[in-house]
C-alpha cells in the first residue's frame, strides 16, 4: 500500500519529468536565429527562412529590398 508522502514524492517527480521533457522538446523543435545566416557575400537572398526571420542581416536586407 502506498502511503500519503510515497505518492506526493512519486507525483513530484512524475510532473519534475514531465516539466524537463516538455522544456527539452521546446528547446530542440524551436526556430533558432543564427549567428551567421547569410551566405558568404553577406545577403540572406537565398536563405528559405528570410520572410519570419528577425534577425538584424535579415530585417536590413528586406527593408533595403522593398
Amino acid at each position: 500500500m502506498m502511503t500519503k508522502r510515497d505518492f506526493m514524492k512519486h507525483a513530484a517527480r512524475t510532473l519534475l519529468l514531465g516539466g524537463l521533457s516538455a522544456l527539452a522538446y521546446r528547446q530542440a523543435t524551436s526556430k533558432k536565429l543564427s549567428d551567421i545566416c547569410t551566405d558568404k557575400n553577406g545577403y540572406c537572398r537565398k536563405c528559405p527562412s528570410l520572410a519570419f526571420c528577425g534577425h538584424p542581416n535579415a530585417l536590413s536586407f528586406k527593408e533595403t529590398t522593398k
